[in-house]
C-alpha cells in the first residue's frame, strides 16, 4: 500500500473506501498512487504538495524560479524523471537538488543515486508543474543521437500503424526499440546487475534487475511495449521471432553496438500474457579468476589447492542456483590451465570462455547429453574435466569412473552444506565405497551481501542473540543505513562468499559406518557430520560459522545471514566442542 495514501488517510483527507478503491487502482493498473489522487480530483496538486512537505518536513519549492535544461541534459536520466515524475534542479559539491511530486516513492532516491552517482537532496514540488517541465524539457530535447527515454519508447510503440513482428532483420524503424534496449544493457552494466528480467502482465509490463542478488524494479513501460521488445531481443540472439509457443536459448553478440564487452545469455519462457524474457551478463573480463580472489581463508585457500594439485579425484562445489559456484570452478581451471595439461569442460551452457581449455556445450536436442560427451572425452586423452553439474545418475557414474582411472574432475551438485553432497550421491546409485575413495574436496559456498563501509550504522545484537552465539561476544555489530548513499544500494555494496569445506577420504571412521543401510532415513547425513574435522584439524567450520565471523568482523549483518542461510541451526555453533550422537 502506497505511504501517500496512507498519510492522508491518517490525517482524514480520504475516507477508508476511498484508500481501498485507489489501492486498488494502483496494483490493477500500475498506477502511480500521485496519478490516482490527481485523477480522482479530491485535492489539486499544490494541496498534495503541501502535505507531503508539512508532514515529511520536506522544502517546498516553485519549479518556475528554476532554469534546470543544463542540469538534466548533463545527468541524460530522461527514464527516470518519467518514471518518477521527478526533476533534477541543480548540483552543488556533489548532491543534486531533485524536485519530486511524492518522494514517498520506493527506489526514486536509490535510482538517481546511482543513474548520477550523487547524493541526493530531495524537495517537494507541485505535480502538474513538474509533469509541465519535463514535458517541455523533452520537446525541446535536441539531442537525437541520445538513447531514448522510456517514454519515448512508448509513443512510438503506441503510434505504429502496423504490427509487423516477422521481420528477421533489425529494421531502421525499429531503431527506438532497439536503442532502448542498448541503453537497458549499458544501465545494467554500470549498476553491476546479474540479470535483466523483461515480465508482461495483463495490463502493466515490468523490467526488473538483479543486484547484489536482488531483484529491483528499474522500468515500467506501456504493456504494448511488450512484443515488440521481445521481437527485437530474439533478432539480436538469433531465435527464432516466430517461435513464441516453446522456451527459446541463445546468446547476444553486441559487436560495435556497444563500448562494453560482455556476453549476453537470453532465456525466453511463454507465459500468460506474453513471453517472458531473462538476459544475463557474463562480463569474464572484469572477473579475477584465480583462486586468490575468491575469498578463501588462509587454511581454506591451501585446503583448495592441496585438493585441484592431485593428478585424479573428484573435486565438488555445492550450493544452490547463484551462490557463485561457477566462478569457483573457472577460477580452479584458470590456475590448472597450461600446456602440460589437457582440460576439457562439459556445460550447459558455457559460460566464460577459456582460452587453452576445450569447451564443450551440452545439446539435448541432438544426443548431445552429459554423459554421451564424458564418453567422447574420456577417448580424447584428458588430464582434468570439468562436468558444469551433475544431474543424473549416468552422469555420475561415468563421472566417478573417470575420477578413479587417472582424471581430476570437477563439478557442481545442488546441495545445501558439503556433506548432504554424499548424501546425494548415495541417492544416486553410487556406492560408498565408489565415493570414499574418490572424493578429493566437497565445497559449500554462499554469497552474502557486503555492508557499504560508507554508511553502515552500529548496532547492539539483543542479547538472547549474544548467548546464542557466543562468537558476537561484544554485541556490537553493524546494520545497513536504510536510505543507503550514492555508492551502494540500501546501505550494501557488492557481494562476497563464505565456504564450507570437507574432506571426506581423511574419514577413516566413515568406512565402518553402514551408510548405505541409512541412506534413505532421516539421519542420513549423521556419519558424515559426525566424522567432519573441527576447524583446528584442517578444515573449516560450517557456514553459520562463516557467517557470523564475517558479522563480528562488521562485514555483514546479522538479517543478511538469516536471509541467506536460513532459519538458524537449533544448537549453538561451537564447532571445537559440539557432542558426536550416540
Amino acid at each position: 500500500m502506497s505511504i501517500l495514501l496512507r498519510l492522508l488517510h491518517s490525517e482524514h483527507h480520504l475516507t477508508q473506501e476511498q484508500l481501498t478503491l485507489m489501492t486498488e487502482q494502483c496494483g490493477h493498473h500500475a498506477t502511480a498512487p500521485l496519478r490516482v489522487l490527481l485523477d480522482a480530483q479530491l485535492m489539486t496538486a499544490r494541496q498534495i504538495a503541501d502535505f507531503i512537505a508539512q508532514h515529511l518536513k520536506l522544502r517546498q519549492i516553485d519549479i518556475h524560479t528554476y532554469t534546470y535544461a543544463e542540469t538534466c541534459q548533463q545527468l541524460d536520466v530522461s527514464d527516470l524523471m518519467q518514471l518518477y515524475l521527478a526533476l533534477p534542479l541543480s548540483i552543488q559539491h556533489e548532491w543534486l537538488t531533485l524536485a519530486v511530486g511524492d518522494p514517498t516513492i520506493p527506489h526514486l532516491r536509490e535510482d538517481f543515486q546511482f543513474a548520477t552517482g550523487l547524493n541526493i537532496d530531495v524537495v517537494v514540488a507541485d505535480a502538474e508543474q513538474l509533469q509541465e517541465a519535463i514535458t517541455h524539457y523533452e520537446s525541446s530535447d535536441k539531442a537525437g543521437h541520445s538513447i531514448p527515454a522510456q517514454n519515448r519508447l512508448d509513443e512510438y510503440v503506441i503510434q505504429e500503424a502496423h504490427d509487423d513482428y516477422q521481420t528477421t532483420d533489425i529494421q531502421p524503424n525499429d531503431a527506438p526499440v532497439t536503442q532502448f534496449i542498448l541503453q537497458l544493457i549499458q544501465e545494467a552494466h554500470q549498476r553491476h546487475a546479474s540479470d535483466i528480467h523483461f515480465e508482461p502482465y495483463e495490463n502493466t509490463y515490468r523490467i526488473r534487475m538483479r543486484i547484489n542478488g536482488l531483484l529491483l524494479t528499474t522500468h515500467t513501460p506501456s504493456s504494448k511495449v511488450s512484443r515488440r521488445l521481445a521481437s527485437r531481443l530474439k533478432v539480436l540472439a538469433n531465435l527464432n521471432i516466430a517461435e513464441r509457443r516453446l522456451p527459446q536459448d541463445g546468446r547476444i553478440k553486441l559487436g560495435a553496438l556497444l563500448t562494453i564487452d560482455i556476453d549476453l545469455r537470453i532465456s525466453t519462457l511463454p507465459t500468460q500474457w506474453g513471453e517472458k524474457i531473462v538476459i544475463r551478463l557474463l562480463n569474464s573480463h572484469q572477473m579475477e579468476l584465480h583462486p586468490d580472489q575468491l575469498g578463501f581463508s588462509a587454511a581454506q585457500h591451501e585446503i583448495f589447492l592441496q585438493a585441484i594439485q592431485h593428478p585424479q579425484g573428484m573435486i565438488l562445489i555445492t550450493g544452490p542456483t547463484g551462490s557463485g559456484k561457477t566462478v569457483t570452478l573457472y577460477s580452479a581451471l584458470t590456475w590448472l590451465n597450461d600446456e602440460s595439461r589437457n582440460i576439457s569442460t562439459v556445460e550447459d551452457p558455457i559460460e566464460i570462455a577459456l582460452s587453452g581449455v576445450n569447451q564443450i556445450q551440452v545439446n539435448e536436442k541432438i544426443g548431445m547429453s552429459f554423459s554421451h560427451i564424458l564418453r567422447a572425452l574420456l577417448r580424447q586423452d584428458p588430464d582434468t574435466l570439468m562436468i558444469g553439474e551433475i544431474r543424473d545418475p549416468e552422469t555420475a557414474e561415468i563421472a566417478f569412473r573417470a575420477a578413479q582411472t587417472g582424471h581430476l574432475v570437477l563439478s557442481t551438485l545442488h546441495t545445501n552444506s558439503a556433506h548432504e553432497a554424499l548424501t546425494r550421491l548415495i541417492y544416486m546409485g553410487l556406492e560408498t565405497y565408489h565415493i570414499l575413495p574418490t572424493i578429493r574436496l566437497v565445497v559449500a559456498q554462499r554469497l552474502l551481501r557486503k555492508l557499504c563501509p560508507r554508511c553502515k550504522v552500529t548496532v547492539q545484537l539483543a542479547p538472547e542473540l549474544c548467548q546464542r552465539w557466543p562468537i558476537l561476544n561484544n554485541g556490537q555489530t553493524y546494520q545497513p543505513s536504510p536510505q543507503g548513499c550514492h555508492a551502494c544500494i540500501a546501505g550494501y555494496q557488492g557481494r562476497f562468499s563464505i565456504y564450507e569445506m570437507c574432506q571426506p577420504t581423511q574419514l577413516s571412521a566413515f568406512s565402518d559406518t553402514p551408510f548405505s543401510n541409512t541412506a534413505f532415513s532421516n539421519k542420513a547425513s549423521h556419519p558424515v557430520e559426525e566424522h567432519m574435522q573441527p576447524p583446528g584439524n584442517g578444515t573449516t567450520a560450517g557456514l553459520w560459522h562463516e557467517g557470523l565471523e564475517k558479522v563480528r568482523q562488521g562485514v555483514t549483518a546479522y538479517a543478511e545471514i538469516v536471509r541467506v542461510l536460513g532459519t538458524p541451526p537449533a544448537e549453538t555453533i561451537a564447532p571445537h566442542h559440539r557432542q558426536r550422537r550416540p
